[in-house]
């Protein structure tokens, strides 16, 4: 099993966070469902292995490409034999950059890369055809760079408010955000939805589910109740009600099971 994580060059790094590459040769997932759960990024996945089915109905076809946008709950999957695939992970507002179409078209949608980007010119296949990783990550930093030579470079105001809220682990308010930028409510929900998919609320609220996320899988907080304070959750039924609509299950039961979050497909948010 390969598993390797790529920084994009520095001109993509305001707009892409990462790149991730998997390899199954030896199909230990093969056929094992595994779960992507909501993290406030948005992805692009090309497939250079067998089909990957999603519970939704949806399946990755190799050779192909898919992009998804803002999920809000937990995604299911499975591999038919070997997953070779190769994901790009864009900042909340990385993506609209490229596309400039709204975000909140593509909520929980996966939609066929080639029916988006008109110049894909065999992406896919050249990531395929590239032996060693390294390259592969360097393609895909050449095709991004070649995007961004053709595009309006200027970050959203909404790329501001975005930081500010991952900065904030989640807990910035809202009415800061108005003050700080001086607009309206509707004015910043609707240019967030525009140019990261979801309210300012529900993006607060999945990062603030990650950050928690992070502290309860490290083990430095011996009570649950300190995560629980520490991240701005009103009570302790507040954040079972938050976790279980991101993950699908209770804590404890998540837990009691060993769950883990699938890097493969989607990247968990580091605050």
């Amino acid at each position: 099993m390969v598993c390797k994580t790529y920084s994009p060059i520095r001109a993509l790094r305001p707009y892409i966070k990462s790149y991730i590459l998997i390899e199954d040769n030896s199909q230990l997932m093969k056929g094992n469902w595994m779960t992507i759960f909501p993290s406030g990024h948005l992805e692009m996945i090309l497939s250079y292995g067998d089909d990957v089915h999603f519970s939704n109905g949806y399946y990755l076809r190799s050779g192909h490409g898919y992009l998804s946008g803002q999920i809000l709950e937990p995604i299911y999957y499975r591999c038919s034999g070997s997953l070779k695939i190769i994901s790009i992970i864009f900042k909340p507002w990385g993506l609209y950059p490229f596309l400039n179409i709204p975000q909140d078209r593509l909520i929980s949608s996966p939609i066929d890369l080639e029916l988006l980007l008109k110049s894909n010119n065999n992406l896919t296949q050249r990531i395929a055809d590239e032996e060693k990783h390294e390259k592969k990550a360097a393609t895909l930093n050449e095709y991004f760079y070649s995007l961004l030579t053709k595009m309006d470079r200027h970050l959203n105001p909404v790329s501001s408010s975005a930081g500010m809220i991952l900065n904030s682990g989640g807990n910035m308010s809202i009415d800061g955000l108005c003050k700080h930028f001086n607009l309206n409510i509707k004015t910043i929900e609707r240019n967030f939805k525009n140019v990261v998919g979801i309210t300012p609320k529900a993006f607060s609220n999945i990062i603030r589910f990650n950050g928690a996320f992070e502290d309860i899988k490290s083990g430095k907080f011996g009570d649950i109740h300190d995560v629980i304070y520490r991240h701005g959750y009103y009570d302790q039924s507040h954040f079972i009600h938050e976790f279980k609509k991101y993950t699908g299950l209770s804590p404890s039961t998540f837990f009691e099971k060993g769950e883990k979050v699938s890097h493969s497909l989607r990247e968990i948010v580091s605050i």
